[in-house]
């Protein structure tokens, strides 16, 4: 029996969807979506923090402001980091693209972060 697969697969700039409101949205929900098991109507990094079985968890992080007591809870997929923390609203970030915030080879970190990750929208960019 073959199975069938429904959808479509595409490769496509994910950066330039970042310079609209809608389109900057929909990158953070669908990265959300490759992160989070959303399924039965949970709603990822604020219903469920249960990660989608291709996701690797990576170890916590220390905030970077030394006035806050913030540790990050982070995983990696296919190149994409997020880290997300629970302060009331929920923060949430995805980044791509160095490792280290640096210009390496011409390359840049790109990101986006929620920082009331219950909503589907107020994504922006770093």
């Amino acid at each position: 029996m073959i199975e069938e697969t429904r959808g479509i697969k595409m490769n496509i700039d994910i950066n330039s969807f970042l310079e609209s409101e809608h389109g900057i949205n929909a990158v953070g929900e669908l990265f959300r979506d490759a992160f989070f098991n959303q399924k039965e109507g949970h709603f990822g990094c604020y219903s469920t923090v249960e990660l989608n079985p291709d996701v690797v968890k990576l170890p916590d992080e220390k905030g970077l402001d030394e006035d806050e007591d913030i540790t990050y809870t982070c995983a990696e997929w296919n190149g994409v980091k997020a880290r997300w923390y629970w302060d009331g609203d929920g923060y949430l970030e995805f980044t791509w693209g160095n490792d280290d915030d640096t210009w390496e080879d011409g390359k840049d970190l790109y990101g986006i972060w929620n920082d009331d990750c219950k909503k589907s929208h107020g994504w922006q960019k770093f």
